[in-house]
């Protein structure tokens, strides 16, 4: 996985290792929406478990469905100001999955994250929406010669956008 992805840090994770709770720009949401206190002990309120030698990939430490969807929802529903850090972090996120080859998920994150800048119908977003599309068709591109999972994936565009 190349490490020169615009927005990416020159960090990279190992398949098969331990991969860090994820911190980052859209913390607010899972705090704002009460699904964890980040401010205090997190290690009972994440989604990942402490006993495996790999975890998978997070989004704002949260490793479940339901969560990460409401998340990606609630940042697209109520961020005022579409930050760059945030699309990058995003995107990151969509990365993980793909090296996790956890396109189920890759596949719900997308569609919500479709949905919610439907219902918004702004332009930045949709911009933002397709461009990490771009990407993430991208870089399945390099994981489907290893997997008809991956090529099976078709995410929605939004074609009004210049």
């Amino acid at each position: 996985m190349s490490n020169k992805r615009k927005g990416m840090s020159s960090k990279s994770t190992k398949i098969g290792t331990k991969r860090p709770v994820t911190r980052g720009p859209m913390d607010r949401f899972v705090k704002r929406n009460g699904t964890v206190d980040l401010t205090g002990d997190t290690s009972s309120n994440l989604s990942t478990s402490s006993t495996n030698s790999t975890s998978r990939a997070n989004l704002c430490g949260m490793t479940d469905i339901k969560t990460v969807t409401s998340i990606v929802d609630e940042w697209v529903s109520t961020e005022t100001e579409l930050l760059d850090e945030d699309v990058a972090y995003m995107m990151g996120y969509c990365y993980e999955l793909v090296e996790d080859r956890d396109f189920n998920m890759l596949k719900c994150v997308m569609d919500q994250f479709y949905q919610s800048v439907l219902t918004r119908n702004d332009i930045n977003w949709k911009e933002a929406y397709n461009s990490t599309k771009m990407c993430i068709e991208s870089e399945l591109e390099t994981a489907s010669s290893s997997s008809s999972a991956a090529r099976d994936l078709v995410f929605s565009r939004f074609e009004d956008v210049t």
